[in-house]
């Protein structure tokens, strides 16, 4: 999936040691953006147990969470990555073009 992406964004050409830096940086963009989905679809109880998760970083529980208490929880991780990465194909394009 990775090397995927990679080909997906146009990243063939740069070095391994690029291309990862810039994998984690979507990562963390991306989880940043689908925790704020997250927070604004979990009722107050939910959010503390979401927090004290966090705090755990057991990703099977945390996501055994999630998917309980948020419908379509799949779709929008999904979407959400989706999002940052076109968004990052967007703005790789325009700043080819001002080159």
């Amino acid at each position: 999936m990775k090397k995927n992406i990679i080909k997906n964004l146009n990243l063939e050409d740069l070095p391994k040691e690029k291309q990862e830096k810039i994998m984690m940086k979507l990562q963390e963009i991306i989880a940043i953006k689908l925790t704020g989905k997250v927070i604004k679809k979990l009722s107050d109880e939910d959010k503390e147990k979401y927090s004290k998760l966090l705090d755990q970083d057991d990703p099977k529980e945390m996501k055994e969470f999630l998917t309980e208490k948020i419908d379509n929880y799949e779709k929008l991780a999904a979407e959400t990555s989706r999002e940052v990465l076109e968004e990052f194909k967007k703005r790789k394009a325009e700043r080819s073009k001002s080159k």
